[in-house]
């Protein structure tokens, strides 16, 4: 199989692709590492899943566009979501003007309870 790969050059055009995937994991998993901040958005009981997915994708790209964090974790609870984290590097006064965008925005509902867990040690949580 593998000589049926090669000669058809089907192994040998995979292996760049291959190389390509793993330097972006790892230049992700570099970005992912420098922010030290946590913001967790409690959102109101029984907030539905609808239009949820959209919502968390467009925060996730404004974070990651302006290099500003990005969308760490998300709690669901049958049809309504729990709470969404974002991991940052803002100081707090930026991190509760960005939250103020979202919610402006329609992205975050306006009835959210929002924490700010800020690390001393600079260590990521």
């Amino acid at each position: 199989m593998i000589r049926f790969l090669l000669h058809q050059g089907i192994l040998s055009a995979l292996v760049p692709l291959l190389a390509l995937v793993t330097s972006c994991s790892k230049r992700e998993a570099s970005y992912e590492s420098q922010f030290k901040h946590l913001i967790t958005v409690h959102y109101p009981e029984g907030n539905s899943l609808v239009g949820f997915e959209e919502k968390k994708q467009k925060i996730d790209r404004d974070l990651r566009a302006t290099k500003a964090g990005f969308v760490s974790g998300v709690l669901c609870g049958g049809n309504s979501v729990d709470f969404l984290s974002i991991d940052t590097d803002f100081d707090l006064v930026d991190e509760q003007r960005l939250i103020e965008r979202y919610v402006e925005n329609g992205w975050l509902p306006a009835e959210t309870k929002v924490e700010y867990e800020r690390d001393p040690n600079g260590d990521s949580h």
